[in-house]
């Protein structure tokens, strides 16, 4: 269901969903110009039922209110839009920069914007995000301060991304911390406005590297519903069964990896080695081992190879045999 909501009507509407148990899946910032939008997504986990809020506000004028008192998981989102699309949300709990730097002036996804200098200031100092005030009030930073503050990252792949925390420690106790997310957006909205939609195609793998298959499908058929496209039969097939091999290969780097942060390497060594497997069918039938681009608007780039069936054939029968492994390897695990 897709319906428009004033400001005024926005909470009571998200007050409805909320006792219906709809969770809220996403907040996206759009420019319509001249208006500026925002889109709310909301999921049921019952039945899948899905629902999505629209809320405008003039561009000049560019307030909303927040969510995030109806929905705390808005606040990140709205953090977003505020630097992306200069929407303020009035009572929100924390409308800190959540991906520019504080001293920025610029809104990089409205679309009368085409680039600016990011210019630092002579007087910008490292400014710290822990509420120093609140911590004195709780207890945690006495008299004599032997408190600190502690970058942790950004780094890759120690967190698995470039992601950066901003640690208030003491000794070895943690008293506070904020996230960074801000070493992670791309820009790639941006670079799809100057772009023809063919052309876009690539920068689609790269939204989720361990599964670029699936974000080339989701992007072709965007393109097929506006065009009226219809894939024969056959591409349709192939695109299931490379989807499925690409969203199994990303389950292994998420299995692997999931207990290497705590030490154990043997599960990370099985499940790439399965990967492998399905890394090097990619690339006889794409060309390309993650990077595919092969799921086009119309089909596929070209049909598959004399011997696909039979490799696939024989790496289901070998994940079969290996999955009561991994369960040891993981579940098993004394770490764990």
């Amino acid at each position: 269901m897709d319906a428009v909501v004033s400001p005024q009507t926005l909470h009571a509407a998200a007050k409805v969903l909320k006792a219906e148990h709809f969770a809220l899946d996403a907040g996206i910032g759009v420019d319509r110009q001249p208006e500026l939008e925002v889109l709310y997504l909301f999921k049921q986990f019952s039945d899948g039922a899905r629902v999505r809020l629209r809320i405008r506000t003039d561009r000049e004028l560019a307030t909303l209110p927040t969510l995030a008192t109806t929905y705390a998981g808005a606040e990140w989102y709205e953090r977003e839009i505020i630097d992306m699309f200069g929407i303020t949300f009035t009572d929100h709990p924390h409308p800190r920069p959540l991906l520019l730097p504080h001293y920025t002036s610029f809104h990089p996804l409205r679309k009368d914007f085409h680039g600016a200098p990011i210019v630092i200031p002579d007087d910008t100092i490292g400014i710290p995000e822990i509420d120093i005030q609140e911590a004195l009030k709780q207890g945690h930073v006495a008299g004599s301060r032997s408190d600190f503050f502690l970058n942790m990252g950004p780094q890759h792949p120690s967190t698995h991304g470039v992601l950066r925390i901003l640690l208030h420690v003491e000794g070895e106790t943690v008293l506070g911390g904020r996230c960074h997310l801000g070493y992670s957006h791309r820009g790639t909205e941006k670079l799809a406005e100057k772009k023809q939609y063919v052309q876009f195609l690539p920068y689609t793998d790269r939204m989720d590297y361990l599964s670029p298959l699936n974000y080339n499908w989701g992007y072709a058929k965007i393109l097929e519903r506006a065009t009226g496209i219809e894939p024969t039969p056959r591409a349709e097939v192939i695109r299931v069964i490379m989807a499925e091999l690409a969203r199994v290969a990303s389950h292994l780097v998420w299995l692997g990896t999931y207990l290497l942060d705590l030490g154990a390497i043997t599960p990370f060594l099985y499940t790439f080695e399965d990967r492998e497997q399905i890394l090097t069918i990619f690339e006889r039938a794409t060309g390309q081992r993650m990077t595919t681009s092969y799921i086009v608007a119309g089909g596929v780039r070209n049909d598959l190879y004399g011997t696909f069936v039979t490799e696939v054939s024989d790496l289901l029968k070998k994940l079969y045999k290996r999955l009561p492994e991994y369960e040891d390897l993981v579940m098993g695990n004394e770490i764990f």
